[in-house]
């Protein structure tokens, strides 16, 4: 299960234009999850990961190979839903 030593945030990194055409990033936009759980079939993946990024920032994750890397690049990208949590740009919360 992916934990707090698994998901890191670390450093910034200024992206110097907008990642993804039509999307705004400005100097206080943040991308954020909270409490975050995710469960494949009848497998519990990970449950509270906790991230908050501001824009330009990073985020590195790290994990052994099933720790749930992939499944939360998959949340925060909308692909999948949360078992529980919520995902949230500028403190409002995104549908998945």
């Amino acid at each position: 299960m992916i934990g707090r030593d698994c998901v890191t945030v670390r450093g910034r990194h200024s992206l110097g234009e907008t990642p993804v055409q039509g999307m705004t990033m400005t100097g206080t936009s943040t991308f954020a999850g909270h409490g975050l759980a995710c469960i494949r079939g009848e497998r519990p993946v990970f449950a509270g990961v906790d991230f908050t990024l501001d824009a330009g920032g990073v985020l590195l994750l790290t994990g052994p190979n099933g720790s749930g890397k992939t499944s939360l690049l998959r949340l925060m990208a909308g692909l999948s839903a949360p078992h529980a949590g919520k995902l949230t740009w500028d403190g409002t919360a995104i549908a998945a």
